[in-house]
């Protein structure tokens, strides 16, 4: 999704102060309305837009001027049931919160015809091999990609083992555990991954390994990180070292972002930050699981980065799942990489860089746009690659 030049006194902190000002941005009363979509389909003009998102109907007429993607962005959605579109481009975007004093009502849905469903139990991941029994196997769009062949333990610990056999997309899992572990894990990876956990009581034996919980979409959860350290970068850039809390274990790909979150007056504003690390020129720098960076660029009218700003080593902050929409596969079969990038947009090519030049023989090109030389990161380290 494209940015474009918001006029002065239209950023995101202008927005929440408006908000806040008690100036009625609905238009239509303080009592909700049940809205249909015929009359949804009315209000589809920068004069007078509606736009309806999971549900929730807002008079977005007085938001238009402060969206950061512009006036035929967000038109794009009024008069509609917008939510497949707003899903596509701004899923991380607390919308309940931005457009809380737009919110006009709910929208009436059209049912549909009443069909019954059978709702699946959940799975009980049984002893032994389940090659040999029932191969929990997991298909999305008639691609095979992972199937689950042993569970084993001892006195201390308790082990998953998993094969994968191919990836063609995320996969993401959530299991109920059987008992208490505590927070330490490591993960061992070779054609497989076993995921290795402490029981909380020695001696337990475990008839299950948990349950594993089907048919749920994926949702960010956000967990508090502890800043680490804070340095600079360029004059206006920080690098932040921070720390998962001692029950995450995550270890972000390259190209992947993660989602970081804080409160302002009261709206909950969300940012996704890639990942990032400590130097372009440490060959054997290797991202653990307890560990991430993030190079954030301080504006003066930004309402998180004024957070990073203020925030000290020891202090917490919201950060959720991460997301990707880069994949190493993309570049695999060149032997040429050629990048260009213009002032901080450079933060989600950091580790592909990285990876290129110290884990492959691609040789890589990489053209920066800067307003001055001394906006560059890391400046002096591309000198010395």
């Amino acid at each position: 999704n494209t940015k474009v030049p918001l006029q002065r006194g239209r950023s995101l902190m202008d927005w929440i102060r408006l908000s806040k000002s008690g100036v009625d941005l609905r238009g239509t009363g303080s009592k909700p309305l049940q809205i249909s979509m015929e009359e949804l389909k009315k209000h589809d003009k920068p004069n007078d837009a509606w736009i309806a998102i999971r549900g929730y109907v807002f008079n977005i007429t007085r938001y238009i001027e402060y969206h950061p993607g512009g006036e035929s962005e967000l038109m794009r959605g009024a008069g509609k049931d917008a939510t497949s579109l707003f899903e596509e481009v701004h899923r991380w975007v607390n919308f309940e919160s931005m457009l809380k004093s737009t919110f006009i009502g709910t929208l009436i849905q059209e049912l549909p015809s009443r069909t019954i469903k059978k709702t699946p139990s959940s799975l009980t991941v049984p002893v032994g091999n389940l090659a040999r029994t029932s191969n929990m196997i997991s298909q999305f769009r008639n691609v095979l990609q992972l199937f689950q062949t042993d569970f084993r333990q001892n006195e201390d610990t308790i082990c998953l083992h998993v094969d994968i056999v191919s990836i063609t997309s995320n996969l993401s899992y959530t299991i109920n555990l059987l008992h208490q572990v505590e927070n330490t894990i490591s993960v061992e990876k070779n054609q497989s991954i076993e995921i290795i956990l402490k029981k909380s009581k020695r001696g337990l034996n475990w008839d299950n390994f948990g349950f594993l919980m089907q048919n749920r979409s994926f949702q960010t959860k956000f967990r508090p990180c502890t800043l680490v350290s804070k340095s600079n970068v360029t004059h206006d850039t920080l690098l932040l070292h921070f720390r998962f809390p001692d029950s995450t274990h995550m270890i972000p790909p390259i190209g992947a972002h993660v989602f970081f979150q804080t409160n302002v007056d009261g709206v909950v504003i969300r940012r996704p930050y890639t990942v990032a690390m400590p130097s372009i020129t440490d060959g054997g720098y290797k991202i653990d699981s307890k560990n991430f960076y993030a190079v954030i660029k301080v504006y003066s009218t930004g309402a998180l980065s004024n957070v990073f700003v203020n925030l000290n080593p020891g202090s917490e902050i919201p950060v959720g799942t991460y997301e990707m929409k880069f994949h190493l596969e993309m570049i695999s079969s060149f032997k040429q990489v050629f990048m260009l990038a213009a002032g901080t947009g450079f933060t989600p090519m950091i580790r592909i860089l990285h990876h290129c030049l110290f884990k492959t023989d691609k040789k890589v090109k990489l053209g920066l746009f800067n307003k001055q030389q001394r906006d560059i990161l890391w400046k002096n380290d591309f000198e010395t690659l």
